[in-house]
């Protein structure tokens, strides 16, 4: 989970690097990411209001966060 807070409107990419150093095969794709509790996705410029927001992915089971 992550806070954000913007002054002025503006946009946001979200970025995920997954790190499978100890044979794992998961993707990006097996994390899902919310923005404000809503579907979002990786790599796409969304656009936010000034305010605060919130980050959230899917937690996988065996994964570290």
């Amino acid at each position: 989970r992550m806070a954000l807070l913007r002054r002025r409107a503006g946009s946001v990419t979200l970025i995920k690097t997954v790190v499978n150093d100890s044979g794992g095969t998961l993707t990006r794709g097996d994390f899902k990411p919310y923005l404000d509790g809503n579907p979002a996705s990786w790599g796409a410029s969304t656009p936010l209001s000034a305010g605060s927001h919130t980050l959230n992915e899917t937690r996988v089971s065996g994964h570290p966060t």
